[in-house]
């Protein structure tokens, strides 16, 4: 394996966290998905020391594709907490380098996962107080940048949000809040297509994915569909990083769970309804 420079990085060749993702070369891996994978570090200023990568090569997050970019930092978000469950600590660091003045030293994006403690002198961000900036020179910033960040075209298809027909607003957002660990996106005035008064709310999972726009029922075919819209079958599919954690919260609500937990090849997964009658099947780390 011999060294060559990449924009004055000192890398490897053939890159030597491909050849960890491929099996070739020696690490601890400690997970993997599709599309990500996070191993031990070799060097440990404190135990703990995780690196964090995706599987395809790229150089830095500059060329992430957001499929990708959500997936790492899923994982990112995963180990992170494992990190923080597994070893001692007063803090925890993040950290991604690009480019030699960074000391970024394999030119495949990584990012790291660090267990700090008080006053251990590692990885100090400034040398020293730093003058604070004016308000125009914060403006230019902001000026310059704008345009750069302009609504790309989307780059794939994707399910942003479904509807689920409900009989109450509030009901159904304290179902997906306290339940569920949701969150609300939105929670405006809108109105239906005749001119009557309703409300746009829509919720989402933690990190984004696909949303509910939560529909009260409107009128008697809606009414009759709540609870029924996939016929009885399961219709609704929710992975969750701690299923024993939601679960609980499922039966504290006194919500109906069809049996318990059961070990499928893609994870842990059991049927519950929830309060409308819907059947879910709630999904456990694969």
């Amino acid at each position: 394996m011999s060294e060559v420079k990449v924009a004055g990085v000192v890398a490897q060749e053939p890159c030597v966290f491909c050849e960890i993702i491929a099996g070739r070369a020696p690490a601890d891996v400690i997970f993997e998905d599709a599309l990500t994978a996070a191993f031990v570090d070799l060097r440990q200023f404190h135990p703990g020391h995780m690196l964090v990568v995706p599987k395809a090569h790229v150089a830095d997050v500059r060329e992430l594709d957001d499929r990708t970019g959500g997936a790492l930092m899923a994982t990112v978000s995963r180990v992170t907490r494992a990190v923080a469950e597994a070893f001692p600590h007063e803090g925890i660091s993040l950290w991604h380098s690009i480019g030699p003045a960074a000391f970024q030293e394999v030119p495949h994006l990584h990012i790291h996962v660090h267990p700090r403690r008080w006053d251990d002198g590692f990885l100090r961000v400034y040398p020293g107080e730093l003058p604070s900036s004016t308000a125009e020179e914060r403006r230019r910033y902001a000026d310059r940048l704008r345009p750069l960040l302009s609504p790309a075209p989307v780059a794939s298809a994707a399910l942003d949000l479904v509807s689920l027909i409900v009989p109450d607003y509030d009901v159904a957002i304290r179902f997906f809040v306290d339940v569920l660990d949701f969150t609300v996106a939105e929670d405006r005035p809108s109105l239906t297509t005749d001119g009557r008064a309703k409300r746009w709310v829509v919720v989402r999972p933690p990190h984004r994915g696909t949303g509910f726009v939560l529909a009260k029922a409107d009128g008697a075919v809606q009414q009759e569909a709540v609870g029924t819209q996939w016929a009885g079958r399961v219709g609704l599919f929710l992975r969750v990083p701690r299923l024993d954690e939601t679960l609980a919260r499922i039966r504290a609500a006194g919500l109906v769970v069809e049996g318990e937990p059961r070990r499928e090849s893609y994870g842990a997964v059991v049927v519950f309804r929830d309060p409308f009658g819907n059947r879910w099947d709630l999904l456990g780390a694969s």
